[in-house]
């Protein structure tokens, strides 16, 4: 009976523990955050692993895991009230947006296959608008712009790799986003009601078939 007892708190905290999970993306751990005196040994840490990096397409992997990490940061120091801290980490994520483009063109360029690569920043970008929102939202006004200007970036890169993705699993892999894109609009919406400037993420195919229909609308009228 008495080890029981001593499992239900245990329980209620896994539970706990669970269900907070579920309200946060998937990012990786951002580990030691930027205010700590030892943050400076991560980031060069990350130099060395960048430098030891080799191929474009290598490159713009290591690039989109070390965005995710600006991101993960991004989130974290939001989560403890540091606005200033988590607006230069997502500014340094929108950054990092950049170096990925360039390497995975380069890498194409060059023959490489980039369909893997594409498909995962077209899935994982589309998180990272959710992120991008929670942290505007709690951000001052001041900070807002640059914030908005990162998510404007991200947008543009989802958008941009979703209509990159070809192949037999192309059809498959839009699906997939749409679905996710549904299910993501009801936070989107209530966010947008609080004054984030949450971006509409449509594929081309959609804005062909809206931009028809004004057609047809125009020429009834």
């Amino acid at each position: 009976m008495i080890k029981k007892l001593l499992l239900i708190p245990v329980l209620a905290v896994l539970l706990l523990a669970g269900s907070a999970h579920a309200q946060t993306e998937e990012l990786p751990d951002p580990g030691t955050l930027p205010g700590n005196p030892f943050y400076y040994f991560k980031l060069a840490a990350e130099q060395v692993g960048t430098l030891f990096t080799f191929g474009d397409l290598s490159k713009a992997e290591r690039f989109q895991a070390l965005a995710e990490k600006r991101l993960a940061e991004a989130q974290a120091l939001s989560e403890e009230g540091d606005e200033e801290r988590a607006t230069n980490a997502a500014e340094r994520y929108g950054a990092m947006l950049a170096r990925i483009e360039e390497r995975t063109q380069k890498a194409k360029e060059d023959g490489k296959d980039v369909e893997g690569l594409l498909e995962r920043m077209a899935e994982r970008s589309l998180k990272h608008q959710a992120v991008l929102a929670r942290v505007f939202d709690k951000a001052p006004e001041a900070a807002r712009p640059a914030l908005e200007r990162v998510m404007g970036m991200s947008a543009q890169k989802h958008e941009a790799a979703v209509q990159a993705i070809s192949g037999e699993r192309a059809e498959t892999i839009r699906a997939r986003l749409q679905e996710e894109r549904e299910e993501r609009r009801p936070e989107f919406s209530r966010l947008k009601e609080r004054g984030v400037p949450v971006r509409e993420i449509k594929d081309k195919e959609d804005d062909m078939i809206e931009d028809d229909t004004d057609e047809m609308m125009d020429d009834e009228s």
